[in-house]
C-alpha cells in the first residue's frame, strides 16, 4: 500500500476502496481492450461472449448487449477481472 493510504487506514481504520472509472457510456471494445491491455477484434469480443456474430450484432444495435451474464463471460475468456469490470459498467457496487 502507498505510505498515504497506510496513515489513512492507521488514523481512521478504514480502507478505502478502489474506486473504478464510470465506463457506462463507453464503447465495450475500448474498455475490453484497455482491460485486455491489446486491441481486440469484435470477433474476439463476441466468441469471448459466448455469443454468435448474428446475436452480437444484434444486441448492440438494440442497446441490450451489456449485462452481467455477457460482461461475466468475455472476462473470463479473456482473462481479465471480472469484479473490475462489472463496476466499470456499474452492475455491481465497488
Amino acid at each position: 500500500m502507498p505510505s498515504t493510504l497506510v496513515a489513512i487506514v492507521r488514523l481512521t481504520g478504514y480502507i478505502l476502496a478502489t474506486m473504478y472509472p464510470d465506463d457506462t457510456q463507453k464503447d465495450l471494445a475500448t474498455v475490453l481492450s484497455y482491460m485486455a491491455g491489446r486491441t481486440l477484434s469484435k470477433e474476439e469480443i463476441w466468441k469471448a461472449m459466448e455469443l454468435p456474430r448474428s446475436t452480437y450484432y444484434d444486441q448492440l444495435e438494440k442497446g441490450t448487449l451489456i449485462t452481467a451474464d455477457n460482461l461475466r463471460r468475455a472476462a473470463a475468456n479473456l482473462g481479465i477481472n471480472r469484479a473490475e469490470l462489472l463496476t466499470r459498467y456499474r452492475l455491481i457496487d465497488p
